[in-house]
Parts: C-alpha cells; structure tokens; sequence
C-alpha cells in the first residue's frame, strides 16, 4: 500500500488519529482530528500537543500520558474531550508507542473515540433501572439507594426520618369496571401530585402496581415531635392526592390507605427491615381502611413473627395428626341426647389445646382452611362410619362446620359424597353447617350443590342465625333442615327484652318454612324454659354439656346425662 493509500484510510476514520515524535510534536493527523481542534493539517504538523485544548485540563492529563508512557509504552483512559467550539463530550483515549524496524526513531500514535451515543446508551439503561416507566417516578431500587443515602448524611444524626407507603384503595375494582387505561390515567395523575411534593423535599416513587412511597427526614430527633410532625404532613399530602380525579370524564375520589414508618437513618438496617415495617403499618390501614394513616409499632412486627410461626406450626399440625375433634351434645326437649356438634381443637405439643378461636382466621387468610376443612370432613365421616356400627350411636346425627372459601371449591360436592363413601358413612346421619356469608358470595352456586347433597340424604344447617345479612327471598329458596338460634340472642333471653322477640321471630320463621330449630348456648334452665315456651325444643350449650374429646362423649352417652355437666 503507498503511503498516499495509507493516509486515505486514515483519513476516512471517525475516530481521531494522530502520530506524534518523541517530542510530542504532530506528523500527521486525519479529518476528524482536524474537526474536534478546527485546525488544518498544515496548521498541525510541527506542532506540539502541549498546545492543543483537545481535552478538559490537558496539560495535567499530558504529564500523566507522557509518565505512562515513559514506563509503559501506552496509555489508555476515558477522558473529556473538547471541541473547538468549546463543548466536550465523553471519548476514549489510547496512545501506543510507536518501535521502527529499520530506525531507533520512537514515535506515538495517538486513537480518540467519541463515547457519546454509549453514554447516552448507559445513562438510558440506568434512568430505565431506577424509574417507572409508566409515571416516571423513581421506583423501588431508586428509593432503596436513596435510603442508603440518607443514612449517610452527616445532618442524619440530628433528625429521624420517615417513610409512607400509599395503596390505592380498591384500584382493582376501578381497572375490572372501567378499564386498565383508566387505571393508568389514575397512576399518572396521582405521581404528577406526589411529584409536587418531591419537589417540596420530599422523595417521591413507585413501588408496584397501586403503591406508592415517600421518603423524608424530620426536623428533629425526638420520636414524639416526629410523629406528629410526620402526622402533620401526611395529612396534607392526602388531601392533595385524593382530591376528585378526572379520568377521560369520569369524576373518581380517590381513597388510600396509608402505612408509616418512623426510623433512625443512622442506623443503616439496610431498606429490607423499614420497607417490612412500613408494609406492616399499610396492612393494619387496609384492613381498617378508614383513611387514617397509620403509624408502624413495634408489637406488629412481633404479632407477625408470631403468625409465621403459628402458620408454619399449623401446617405441620395438619400433615401429623395433631388436630382432633370435641363433641359437644345436642339435646331434644327429653334431654336425650340426639346428636353432636364437631368442634375442631389443635392439640400442640407446647401450647397444649388450642381452640378454633386462635387459629380458624390465620388459616383462612393462608389457604389453611382447605386442608382443615377436609382433615374435619373425614374425621366426620369416619366417626359416623365407626357409630353406624353401635346400636348405641348409629342414632346420632353429627354437624360439621363448612367454611364458605371449603364450600366454594368447585369439587365440594364430589369430595363430600366421596368421603361419605370411603368411610361407609350413612349420609342421613351428617349435618353440614353453613354460615350466612355464603348468601352474599354465590347463592345460586350454594343452592345447586346443596341440593345436590341434600338428594343423598345429607342435611344443612344455617349456623348463627339472625348475625348476618341473609336475605329472606334467599332464604326461601335454600334447601336448609335446620336455623341455628345465634348464642348471642341465647345468652340475653333472661336479661334484655328485646332478646326474647327476637328469638321468638326465629323460631316462627323456621316453623312457617318447615325447618327445624336448635338453640345453641343454652347455659341456664331459665333460658331453656323460655326457648321451650316460644317453641324450640332442641338445644345446644354447656346446661347439656361441655365440648370433650370424642371416647368421652360417647363413654358418657351410657352415663346419666349430668355426667355431661363433669
């Protein structure tokens, strides 16, 4: 290749190329090199770099060159270049030196990369890496670096700091009935405002979905003055966010709930332990969801240790036969005993005998039900299986409790007449216990599988009558045996007027559909003698008898009645 070819490759590079001799002098450069100086070649030849503003601070970054170089024979770095314009943008820098084969001459070859575009590139994938994309709110690891921030600020030791987590109040009912570009809009709107109070000092981002956080610190150190302080903010910064919406027309009030957080940045815990508490805190305000804010204690996270722990312990109880059932006698106006009522009890190794009252609503919320429900259904089964085969027993009915969430299974009914079979259980001889809840949910779904287990000789009960909110067209169309007269409306029959009519209405209405009636609760023989009086003629409650462990029941079923009462 000539020489001339030579210089014409040279010269068709974008990047930046110049050959220096030993004493920093240019022999030759090309056309971008003359771009970024604004000079000509013949204006550079002969010259020494020391005179080019090619980068920010050169004659510093030139001694360092020329020391690497002396030492090494190259350097390379990231350096802020400057156009002759006098804007500098990012470039990459290499000088290499430059050994002849024919000559002791020693030469430099110097390439200069303009970086921008991959800068612009880096700095687009860090602002995606650190914001959301459909509010442009910084998001989670955003706040989580800020945290870490705030903890190293020398003013840090003299102020605590605060951090609110916001959901949005039923957002997915909004999305389901207008639309999730309406729900959107709303998230847009709603970081617009909270964007305002990030302006204002306060750290503004989106976590997930419907939430949303605020990082600020206090003016003060003292926990009681913070709170209130914080308090104080809180409740502007709510009045401003949930002021109406307009959303492509539609007028929206928008509600949060609101979970606090008051820390010691100083500490450095590390974002995983606040953002808990903080979530804690927003838990309690759903839960409640009347709109106040709600500030995080430190009992909360010990309950919820303690849930985790009880959640664990249950499940284990589930899978190693820790459960058992008491039986608690039902009674007829003889005071003959014709049946009983499961209660479930969870025999703990520690604990000792847990009640249903400690455990039934964690289960609920963890999906523990499901398996309960089932352990009880064939406890159930088994024990009228084992009774069918004792003319002493085969006489009694048993009542099992159903949760709504076990009868909303679409395969309740096949599990029921399932396990009926597996234990040759006589279906006549089960009673199922529903509650008024499952009017609300799916009250034609409910009256097709009853009916469906009522053609198999399986009876329905309707537990805690006159609690709920059953309607009574509903009511009507249910294939019930049996009302449940509610403890409550019991217990108050020979103390508060209003009880009596209340319990008297029941009983009429049971009558007036053809259904059965069992009083549960009965304690005194003044209360059995007014429910005898309006009409109810069977009962259930500790004047009968105690829940005890299913060998004692039936042992005591051979005993007088009173033994019951031991």
């Amino acid at each position: 290749m000539t020489q001339t070819r030579l210089l014409e490759v040279i010269s068709a590079l974008q990047d930046s190329v110049v050959l220096l001799d030993n004493r920093a002098r240019v022999r030759l450069c090309n056309a971008a090199f003359e771009r970024l100086v604004g000079s000509t070649t013949n204006q550079l030849v002969g010259a020494s770099i020391a005179h080019l503003n090619y980068a920010q601070d050169s004659q510093t970054l030139n001694v360092e060159i020329r020391q690497a170089l002396e030492k090494h024979g190259e350097w390379s770095g990231m350096i802020k270049a400057i156009r002759a314009n006098g804007l500098g943008f990012p470039a990459w820098l290499s000088v290499t030196c430059v050994n002849y084969a024919d000559s002791n001459e020693r030469d430099y070859v110097a390439l200069l990369s303009d970086r921008s575009e991959e800068q612009q590139a880096e700095q687009r994938i860090r602002y995606l890496a650190y914001h959301d994309m459909l509010t442009e709110l910084p998001n989670r690891r955003a706040l989580q670096a800020r945290i870490e921030e705030l903890g190293a600020a020398e003013k840090a030791v003299h102020q605590q700091a605060f951090l609110a987590l916001l959901d949005i109040d039923r957002f997915k009912l909004l999305n389901d009935s207008l639309g999730q570009d309406i729900g959107d809009e709303l998230l847009r709107q709603l970081s617009k405002r909270l964007q305002q109070w990030a302006e204002k000092g306060l750290y503004a981002a989106r976590l997930d979905g419907n939430e949303f956080a605020l990082l600020g610190a206090c003016s003060t150190n003292d926990g009681a003055i913070a709170q209130s302080e914080v308090c104080s903010l809180i409740d502007k910064v709510l009045a401003s966010l949930t002021a109406d919406y307009d959303l492509q027309g539609h007028t929206y009030p928008c509600k949060l709930n609101v979970g606090v957080l008051i820390f010691n940045p100083v500490k450095r815990e590390g974002s995983a332990p606040l953002f808990k508490r903080a979530d804690l805190a927003l838990l309690v305000a759903k839960r409640l969801r009347d709109g106040q804010p709600q500030f995080f204690r430190a009992e909360q996270e010990r309950e919820l240790e303690e849930r985790l722990m009880m959640e664990r312990e249950l499940r284990f109880a589930i899978e190693n036969d820790e459960l058992c059932l008491h039986l608690q006698p039902q009674v007829n106006g003889q005071h003959d005993v014709i049946g009983a009522e499961a209660l479930l009890r969870w025999q703990h190794p520690q604990r000792g005998l847990v009640s249903p009252g400690h455990f039934i609503a964690l289960a609920e919320e963890t999906g523990l039900i499901l398996p309960l429900g089932e352990w009880v259904l064939k406890e159930g089964c088994r024990l009228l299986g084992k009774w069918h085969q004792d003319a002493q027993l085969q006489h009694l009915k048993l009542s099992l409790n159903v949760s709504a969430r076990q009868f909303q299974q679409p395969d309740f009914t096949d599990q029921v007449l399932s396990i009926i079979e597996q234990y040759d259980a006589p279906p006549a001889r089960l009673t199922l216990e529903l509650t008024e809840s499952l009017l609300l949910i799916d009250p034609e779904g409910t009256i097709n599988k009853m009916q469906q287990l009522q053609r198999m000789g399986v009876s329905f009960a309707l537990d805690d009558f006159g609690t709920g909110y059953s309607s009574l067209s509903y009511l009507k169309l249910l294939p019930l045996d049996t009302l449940k007269i509610d403890i409550a409306f019991v217990r108050d029959l020979t103390l508060n007027r209003q009880a009596r009519p209340i319990a008297g209405t029941i009983i009429t209405l049971a009558e007036s559909l053809g259904l059965g009636v069992i009083a549960e609760g009965v304690e005194t023989e003044d209360q059995r003698l007014v429910l005898a009086n309006l009409g109810c003629h069977v009962y259930q409650g500790f004047l009968f008898g105690r829940p005890t462990p299913v060998d004692v029941f039936t042992n005591t079923l051979t005993r007088p009645l009173t033994r019951f009462l031991d």
